[in-house]
């Protein structure tokens, strides 16, 4: 039987065994009908990718149609893997300090969207569409993204390569959050990759004391000066980006 809409779908005569709908629906959606229908043999619907194969991965017992795929930030190896974990491949550690930078961050940051978000803000990606995508990924499809190389896969066409955009991307990172343990994972990080040699509780404290704009326009050589001379020298006009 088709509908329109399955939104309001809930309990359906036994004898109904196919459904189908133009609509996209949702995972959680999807897994409601088919729980509380579960003579359901056959269901044709349009889902996000991600969302798709956790269907197909819970739901064996029911023919899974797909009239569309939506797009989104996961490429199809990712899904793939996430149905089939044998046949995961594990990314290649990153050796450029940014993309070690990013590995680590990666594993000390419990919420996964808000480390992404200063990646993809700086190459436009920060839409909401990604949005969505990445904050009702399962875990197990979040992991994938653990190495550099596997994230700058997600990316298609946009690449993080030119200097200015990890520039950026430490600008973001520290205007984030004022909280002060979210603020020392950062800062550890970047002591860590590029030797700094920071006193990192100092070096939080200052970023607190700084305004908004200040975190946002700080020049990321001159935050490694400071933290490498131990901020014993004045913050000057000249450490920020003037725009």
């Amino acid at each position: 039987m088709f509908f329109d809409s399955l939104d309001k779908i809930d309990d359906l005569p036994q004898s109904l065994t196919i459904l189908s709908s133009n609509n996209v629906i949702t995972f959680d959606r999807a897994k409601q009908i088919l729980n509380k229908n579960p003579f359901i043999k056959e269901l044709r619907i349009g889902a996000q990718a991600h969302q798709a194969v956790q269907l197909l991965g819970k739901f064996k017992q029911a023919k899974l149609n797909f009239f569309y795929i939506r797009k989104e930030f996961f490429s199809f190896k990712h899904c793939y893997a996430y149905l089939h974990p044998e046949c995961k491949q594990f990314g290649i550690p990153g050796s450029e300090p940014d993309h070690v930078l990013y590995e680590l961050l990666f594993n000390r940051i419990d919420d996964k969207l808000k480390m992404l978000q200063p990646y993809l803000t700086a190459i436009g990606r920060y839409d909401n569409e990604n949005i969505k995508s990445l904050a009702n990924a399962p875990p197990e499809l979040m992991e994938q993204l653990s190495t550099f190389k596997e994230f700058e896969n997600c990316l298609r066409q946009a690449k993080l390569e030119q200097t200015n955009q990890f520039d950026l991307v430490f600008n973001d990172q520290i205007a984030l959050s004022t909280d002060y343990e979210y603020l020392r994972i950062i800062v550890s990080a970047y002591d860590e990759v590029f030797n700094l040699g920071a006193d990192i509780d100092k070096t939080v404290t200052i970023l607190k004391g700084m305004t908004q704009k200040q975190r946002k326009t700080i020049k990321r050589d001159r935050f490694f000066h400071h933290c490498r001379h131990n901020w014993v020298y004045p913050i000057m006009n000249e450490d920020y980006r003037q725009n």
